[in-house]
């Protein structure tokens, strides 16, 4: 992998999706359940009642760095939650942090390892890097909503299903409706 600038479209990061880094998971994933979350479910218990419930939607480490990508443009997530996690000094970069417009105020967490968190929908951006490289990881979270009233694993169960089907030759295909199936 490395770094993927044209991931996100509309607005676009130079970032690597934490999954492609599989030395970090574990260290992300006790972090998520020992701090994260039970700070959230303390301090914000109305914004998530069910933190046990949530799931990570996207979660990517993002790269700020003056004369490269030194800012990102207002915009709101398609998330419940989003959080930003610092991971270097903020005395290695000047300026940075997540930016409120309807707020008037930008964010910046004080040390690595803190984090700020917000409503997704909230709008909000990167304020502009003017020395140094930023790195934060972006977590995206909400509740999993299931409201086919299907069973959980439903549609794997079907696409088996599908695989298992024969094809023409014999062989088990994917497939899709068949001729007399429209």
């Amino acid at each position: 992998g490395g770094w993927t600038p044209p991931r996100h479209y509309s607005v676009a990061t130079t970032d690597v999706p934490l999954t492609s880094l599989p030395e970090a998971l574990p260290w992300f994933n006790a972090a998520l359940a020992k701090k994260l979350l039970p700070a959230l479910a303390s301090r914000y218990p109305a914004a998530a009642p069910k933190p046990s419930k949530l799931r990570v939607l996207d979660c990517f480490l993002v790269r700020y760095r003056a004369g490269e990508q030194p800012s990102l443009p207002t915009h709101s997530d398609q998330s419940l939650l989003s959080f930003t996690i610092a991971l270097n000094d903020p005395r290695e970069y000047e300026g940075g942090g997540t930016s409120f417009p309807t707020l008037g105020l930008a964010l910046d967490a004080p040390n690595a390892g803190h984090a700020v968190l917000f409503p997704g929908k909230l709008l909000h951006g990167g304020a502009e890097i003017t020395r140094g490289t930023r790195y934060v990881i972006v977590l995206f979270m909400g509740y999993f909503a299931n409201r086919s009233g299907r069973k959980p694993g439903y549609v794997l169960r079907e696409m088996q299903n599908l695989r298992d089907l024969p094809g023409d030759d014999g062989r088990p295909t994917a497939g899709g409706a068949g001729k007399d199936e429209l």
